[in-house]
């Protein structure tokens, strides 16, 4: 009974860990990172919701309405609007807590940790979007049904209804996935009673009206934000009517780039998952035969994979619903792989340490290599020795298994993988997390949604300085915005006044109306000089980064790939500053000034 305890005890500690780790990830300097234009769309939904103005609601009610009670309460802030993500992606991991019974406890442990590092998982956490909110809600609506829990099941999933288009992804790829799989199991007539989806759940007539109910009830409650919203309603659909839209929606994420990110950033799960997927349908044994969970998670991989290459208006956020059911897969594997460890355990260790170190150096030449690769693409001195480090990784797996058993090989091989892979997905992880696009240091990770957003602290400061200068109040100057920009919108949101003007004429009208210029005025780069008789001083400011897929980033890939560097240039807007705000400054052009001087 003692020893019982004490296993519950440990599981229930790094648990606890993995749990925190998480958290710590997620919440840690959440608000750094402006917000970008398609965060700042969904933000400002919300804070207009939260000053008393009832907009149309955009495809994501629930993360719409929640933040706008968060802004109700407290105030706007970046930290705020991506709360709900992040405390989602915290979250995620407690469903696997209540699935210890149907799988099996190192598996449940293996998946904590992965879950709370993953750079995917990570990084969406830390991105206002209702994707990580909609993958968590998710596992809660079929972690309540295994437990048989329907109706929280029911309101779980009708808060996932109202996630928008990421709960139509969620829907479409694990329904889709439970019902082939349902159609495969009746077809190969294999008893399995312990799967997690399968056993002793096909009977569904005392199950579906409690949940249904609770549904219905929740999906009419919080769409309409307790009847406070009676418009609300109706955005209960418009997941599934921009899910369409996306099929008429071209992308501008090449489908290449994510099979790139899949194995990039998930290395470790990609190798076990593919090792795992062998076994299953290659193997002779009746065991690896009959195991349909690994064949329902096969296939929700493959659906959800296959639908977000052919998806024209794909983003990398979809790539997530292949992800989760490839960590399932590789941990169940890692699980079979390495527990328990071949006697004498030291030797997998030792042969693991080796392993790792040889990876090291791998890498390690692999970086010197990118320092010539501009220079000199085949410099066969340093292939090989980079081959000649996967050679040595070979020959230690030879004499480990002509010495001791093919099994503590394949051990210690997969040890060093696995700590060599974990360092490599841990600096994925930070750079998605907390790498900012003003730093010297910046790194292009994929999981980021681009345009990614610059030099918003010192243009804020900026206009915050001259305001201060002439009014004592940082907010009080009033500034006219030329620019398309939701993110320069939510940056400005604290200004008295903010007059907005349609980017393709906005300087024609103020060339040709009567009242006074404004005193500060927010054009893109290509605009011309205000013209007319007021005096302007203007400063460029970094404002949109691009992606690093475009045409000539990569112009060193292995310097991407090690150190996610890549060539951009950011678009640039220009802050117009009226020439009064400065000491000694004329409102006046000097034109103006000498046409008043000659009578």
């Amino acid at each position: 009974m003692t020893m019982l305890t004490q296993k519950f005890s440990t599981e229930k500690f790094l648990f606890f860990i993995a749990v925190l780790a998480a958290a710590l990830l997620r919440f840690t300097n959440l608000g750094q990172l402006p917000l970008n234009d398609q965060e700042a769309r969904l933000a400002l939904q919300s804070l207009q919701i939260a000053r008393g103005n009832i907009p149309t609601l955009l495809n994501q009610p629930l993360l719409i309405l929640f933040n706008s009670f968060l802004f109700f309460l407290f105030s706007s802030t970046n930290f705020l609007a991506r709360f709900l993500p992040a405390l989602s992606g915290t979250l995620l991991i407690l469903p696997l807590y209540w699935l210890r019974t149907r799988i099996h406890p190192r598996v449940i442990l293996l998946l904590a940790f992965a879950f709370a590092i993953d750079p995917g998982l990570v990084s969406l956490s830390r991105t206002l979007d209702s994707t990580i909110p909609a993958l968590a809600l998710l596992f809660f609506t079929t972690t309540f049904w295994l437990n048989k829990k329907y109706s929280f099941s029911g309101i779980a999933a009708a808060l996932l209804i109202l996630c928008g288009s990421a709960g139509v992804f969620a829907i479409l790829t694990f329904g889709l996935a439970t019902l082939i799989s349902l159609g495969f199991e009746k077809q190969l007539q294999i008893p399995h009673p312990d799967h997690p989806l399968f056993g002793n759940q096909r009977q569904l007539t005392a199950q579906i009206k409690p949940f249904f109910i609770s549904l219905v009830i929740s999906l009419l409650l919080v769409s309409t934000w307790f009847f406070h919203i009676p418009q609300g309603i109706s955005t209960s659909i418009g997941g599934l009517v921009d899910f369409f839209k996306g099929w008429t929606t071209a992308s501008f994420l090449p489908a290449g780039w994510i099979i790139l990110a899949l194995g990039l950033y998930q290395p470790i799960a990609v190798v076990f998952a593919a090792i795992a997927l062998l076994h299953t349908y290659f193997s002779k044994s009746e065991q690896n035969q009959s195991d349909g969970f690994e064949r329902f998670l096969s296939i929700w991989f493959l659906i959800a994979f296959l639908l977000i290459l052919i998806y024209p208006d794909r983003q990398i956020s979809g790539l997530i619903w292949a992800i989760i059911p490839l960590w399932i897969i590789a941990a169940r594997e890692i699980d079979k792989l390495l527990f328990p460890l071949e006697q004498p355990s030291q030797v997998p260790l030792l042969q693991g340490i080796i392993v790792f170190f040889f990876l090291v150096l791998f890498g390690l030449q692999v970086a010197a290599y990118s320092l010539i690769f501009p220079i000199n693409r085949l410099d066969w001195v340093h292939l090989a020795a980079i081959l000649s480090t996967l050679l040595l990784i070979g020959l230690v797996f030879w004499l480990v298994n002509i010495a001791w058993t093919r099994r503590a090989a394949y051990q210690g091989l997969a040890l060093g993988w696995i700590m060599a892979m974990l360092i490599f997905t841990l600096a994925g992880t930070f750079g998605s997390a907390f790498s900012l696009p003003h730093s010297q240091i910046f790194r292009q990770e994929l999981w980021r949604s681009y345009p990614q957003i610059g030099d918003t602290d010192l243009l804020l400061n900026t206009i915050h300085d001259l305001s201060s200068w002439n009014s004592g109040n940082v907010n009080d100057l009033a500034v006219t915005m030329a620019v398309d920009s939701p993110a320069l919108q939510w940056l400005l949101r604290g200004q008295q006044s903010l007059t907005i003007l349609p980017e393709e004429n906005a300087l024609a009208i103020l060339a040709t109306q009567d009242q006074p210029h404004p005193a500060l005025l927010i054009t893109r780069q290509v605009a011309d000089k205000p013209s007319g008789t007021t005096a302007y001083r203007g400063s460029d400011f970094n404002w949109w980064i691009p992606p690093p897929w475009s045409a000539n980033a990569l112009l060193n890939p292995l310097d991407w790939i090690l150190y996610r560097r890549a060539a951009w240039q950011p678009e640039t807007i220009l802050l117009w500053a009226r020439g009064d705000l400065f000491p000694g400054g004329l409102a006046t052009s000097s034109a103006q000034n000498d046409l008043n001087s000659n009578p």
